[in-house]
């Protein structure tokens, strides 16, 4: 059930209604409440600053060769695995059956090993790499372009996913669809048609196979009050206000010429897609655990009691 109730905002789920007051809002949220039961919901949270007050502050130190050591680490994998790829695997131009499964199989492989350098890219976005912002925002702009994310959009994007998490309406990703709108209208009809099963599977294709692309080019399950934006087009003022809209045309450039050089390594190997298919499970590996996590049902979907200390720890 889990796999669709975060996406369908009907009955005692998600309902999202515009026009609700105030007070069937809180009492439906109360009604929540009891159903996402055995997890119970405290009365009050603590707030950010007493939260971050807590941690040590060892924890808030950015320690800038230890963050290199993982991204060395992690950039041996990879090569290592492109090397042994290239010398034993037969050449991907070819196109026959075992090269064809071979080279599929290497390519989930180097996705799952090269999720640690995403790792490392999505730190420097969070400011978490490195003092030395030079480096940090090199780092992070590299990784990001090769593996064709531009990378101050998904920063920018990504911060307001955090300030956000699981927020029914300023959410920036997997944000239910709202009652009665179109889409919403289109995925329970589906639903009721075919059954949980066939959901749930049709679920994981839109958010495995084209959901990736399909957030970075129009936006799609980012926040209705925001509106749809593309990561490549800073068309949204909320989304990209002020000096972000010259850093969304400079990340495009970092994934222009990623793009370039894919093309040109197909020109010299015989075929890019193997990278673009490594490239993708990367993103598939990432997608997997966001989406598991932001639809367990003992995770909490709000807007009117919404915190961020609620929701996020």
């Amino acid at each position: 059930r889990g796999l669709w109730c975060s996406f369908i905002c009907e009955g005692e789920n998600m309902v999202a209604v515009r026009d609700e007051t105030a007070k069937e809002r809180f009492e439906r949220e109360k009604r929540i409440l009891k159903y996402r039961r055995p997890f119970v919901d405290q009365e009050e949270y603590p707030e950010a600053r007493e939260l971050l007050a807590a941690i040590p502050e060892d924890c808030f130190v950015r320690n800038t060769w230890l963050s290199c050591v993982y991204m060395t680490f992690s950039f041996v994998l990879v090569v290592g695995c492109g090397i042994a790829a290239w010398k034993f695997l037969p050449n991907p131009g070819t196109w026959s059956a075992v090269a064809v499964f071979l080279w599929v199989l290497y390519a989930a492989v180097q996705g799952t090993v090269a999720t640690g350098l995403w790792v490392i890219a999505h730190e420097c976005g969070h400011d978490a790499f490195s003092d030395n912002k030079t480096l940090q925002t090199v780092v992070g702009f590299v990784i990001h372009s090769f593996m064709l994310v531009p990378y101050f959009s998904w920063q920018r994007s990504h911060a307001l996913h955090h300030a956000k998490t699981n927020h029914l309406t300023l959410g920036e990703t997997h944000v239910p669809n709202l009652t009665g709108s179109p889409a919403g209208s289109v995925y329970l009809a589906v639903y009721n048609e075919y059954g949980e099963d066939a959901w749930a599977i049709l679920n994981c294709f839109n958010h495995f196979v084209i959901g990736w692309p399909a957030y970075l080019l129009m936006g799609a399950s980012g926040s209705p009050e925001r509106g749809t934006a593309s990561h490549f087009y800073p068309n949204n003022d909320q989304l990209f206000p002020g000096k972000w809209k010259q850093k969304v045309f400079i990340s495009d450039v970092g994934v222009l010429a990623a793009i370039l050089g894919l093309v040109w390594w197909g020109q010299v190997a015989g075929s890019p897609m193997v990278c673009g298919m490594s490239i993708y499970m990367i993103k598939t590996n990432q997608l997997e655990r966001s989406y598991l996590m932001t639809i367990d049902l003992h995770v909490l979907n709000r807007f009117l009691l919404y915190t961020w200390a609620r929701i996020s720890w």
